[in-house]
């Protein structure tokens, strides 16, 4: 994990096949800043990491993903379509 622009950059272990979204969107992400106070996230994918941040915080701190109360999420590698495993 890496804070960059306002932003959580997510590293993953090298994918099959790299990483992308079930479905429409890439789904599931949220953020907090220092309060801990967590509200959905915009995310993307970007080679083999994912950004994630959000309008509402300004100085991300944390990344939640999959919280049941949310979108199902929806991160996967290519060739197997499972989640990919976070790196480090």
């Amino acid at each position: 994990m890496a804070r960059e622009d306002g932003a959580i950059r997510l590293r993953f272990r090298p994918a099959e096949g790299g990483l992308t979204a079930k479905g429409e969107s890439l789904a599931g992400f949220l953020v907090a800043g220092e309060d801990r106070r967590f509200v959905a996230a915009n995310s993307k994918i970007d080679g083999d990491e994912v950004a994630v941040s959000s309008r509402e915080v300004a100085t991300p701190v944390a990344v939640r993903y999959g919280d049941p109360a949310n979108p199902p999420p929806s991160l996967c590698n290519r060739r197997a379509a499972g989640l990919a495993v976070p790196h480090g």
